[in-house]
């Protein structure tokens, strides 16, 4: 006979006593709808009720030890209170109860991982007890839970423990948890402010991420590490103080974290890593460390209202597209002692007027300063030997430059349209002329040179009298046995 209805289970059965519900028991059972488990009951086995659809109410009592994996998934229960015996719930046990309103934990059970995921009406949740962890995506995408009690003596919150709970307003994390896991509440949608307790030292991977009210966010005195995408997406963050020992700062913590205005990087900091504050629109105020050696790629790209950058005096090397696009940056000051500045590092910095490169600089990447339109004045380094592809490309405002001796080679599209570029001094160690170096450089009108007439005939120059190539060059007047300064007074 099939069980239908309000069911109580029995304490005993031929005189044996009743202690669990077995594997797959009522599965698919879509005519139950409420369930009594007596006292006499220590364990409900793997998938017991699963998929009993129709499943409102469940009644556990006192005596009741283990709720195995996937017990009561896929039901219709509105409410679960796990009374103080329970000591361990499996893996996903109440996963997909979209009916699910309120939990209640009364004594300090482990659970296993994605216990309540995708419980979509799950509104509170209440810890009573001790329990030491909060399992990995226990609370994922439950979309309506708004209020949250966690244990008084919990450790651990773990990874993608509330992913996705796009209702949660707040949440006080409690002093005794030492451990924050990866993406333990990345879009939390609603979540408007953090305060971290003072035994968590690291925040991992993508913890905040995509948290877009986050607006206020509180850091302890002895935190050190930041991973990857922390805060990445938490477009409502406007203020953060990173403690003064942190060591360690992970790719994209603050990318796209639009209201940001102001940031200072701890002293103890030697590498701001790739995409670091990409997106950060709203930047006005940045203050670097005096240890850092390295920028990395994309570090403060698109920071648009970035007005002013001081690169301390340790730092080695700029990478690819560091400061790409900071459309208001007008000043950057560079430091005898740095050697690298990386593909487009401060392309489209439309904004910027000069740029003194000092002599330790030997390499200048791709693009490093193409369409920087508002580029007027540059000196450049006596250790570079090659021009790169399109480092100059559309500075249209640059009107002379001196090239200073050791460049060797142009590389393609080096100056390509610089539109006011009219007096140019060349070295004599210069060799080479790539393809379309000077095409588009509309207005060149001397080139000052400081080798013979005889030398200059020896340089290779591609397309050098082709029309749409380096016509511009070839056509322009020559003066010979020149020197830088030819070029001061013009």
């Amino acid at each position: 006979m099939i069980p239908t209805g309000a069911i109580e289970l029995p304490k005993s059965v031929d005189g044996h006593k009743v202690v669990s519900i077995g594997y797959e028991c009522f599965r698919n059972n879509n005519n139950i709808t409420s369930v009594y488990i007596p006292e006499t009951v220590k364990t409900i086995k793997t998938r017991a009720f699963n998929r009993c659809q129709n499943l409102a109410e469940i009644i556990l009592t006192e005596g009741l030890e283990t709720i195995s994996e996937g017990a009561f998934a896929n039901t219709a229960i509105l409410k679960v209170e796990l009374p103080k015996s329970v000591t361990k719930v499996d893996y996903q046990a109440f996963y997909n109860d979209a009916a699910l309103r309120s939990v209640t934990v009364k004594g300090t059970a482990t659970f296993g991982n994605y216990t309540f995921q995708n419980c979509i009406s799950l509104r509170s949740v209440e810890f009573q007890g001790n329990t030491a962890e909060i399992s990995s995506g226990m609370f994922s995408n439950c979309k309506q839970l708004m209020n949250v009690t966690l244990p008084a003596q919990l450790r651990v919150i773990n990874y993608n423990a509330f992913y996705g709970c796009v209702s949660l307003t707040d949440i006080t994390i409690p002093k005794s948890v030492t451990n924050i896991g990866s993406s333990a509440f990345e879009k939390c949608t609603s979540l408007k402010a953090i305060a971290i307790p003072e035994l968590v030292t690291e925040l991992k991977d993508a913890t905040f991420r995509g948290c877009t009210a986050l607006k206020t966010v509180s850091l302890p005195d002895d935190f050190m590490i930041l991973d990857n995408w922390v805060f990445s997406g938490c477009s409502a963050l406007n203020a953060i103080s990173l403690p003064k020992d942190m060591t360690q700062i992970g790719k994209g913590v603050f990318t796209n974290c639009t209201s940001l205005t102001t940031m200072t990087i701890p002293s103890r900091i030697t590498t701001i890593p790739t995409s670091f504050m990409s997106g950060c629109t709203g930047l006005t105020t940045l203050k670097l460390p005096e240890n850092l050696a390295t920028i990395d790629e994309k570090a403060f790209e698109n920071c648009k209202s970035l007005t002013k950058v001081t690169i301390p005096s340790d730092t080695k090397t700029i990478g690819n597209y560091a400061f790409q696009n900071c459309t208001s940056l007008e000043s950057v000051s560079f430091p005898d002692g740095l050697k690298v500045i990386g593909s487009s590092a401060f392309s489209s910095c439309s904004a910027l007027k000069e740029v003194k490169l000092p002599n330790t600089v030997s390499t200048v990447g791709n693009y490093a300063f193409g369409y920087c339109s508002a580029l007027k004045d540059v000196t450049l380094s006596t250790s570079l030997k090659t021009i790169s592809s399109g480092t100059f490309e559309y500075c249209v405002r640059l009107h002379k430059i001196v090239v200073p001796e050791g460049v060797t080679k142009f590389d393609s599209i080096a100056f390509w349209h610089c539109k006011e570029l009219k007096y140019i001094y060349l070295p004599t160690t210069l060799a080479s002329i790539e393809n379309q170096a000077f095409q588009g450089c509309s207005v060149l009108s001397c080139v000052y040179y400081g080798g013979s007439e005889a030398a200059w005939e020896n340089i290779h120059k591609v397309g050098y009298a082709v029309k749409g190539n380096n016509e511009p060059l070839y056509e322009t007047e020559k003066h010979y046995n020149a020197t830088p300064a030819s070029l001061t007074l013009l």
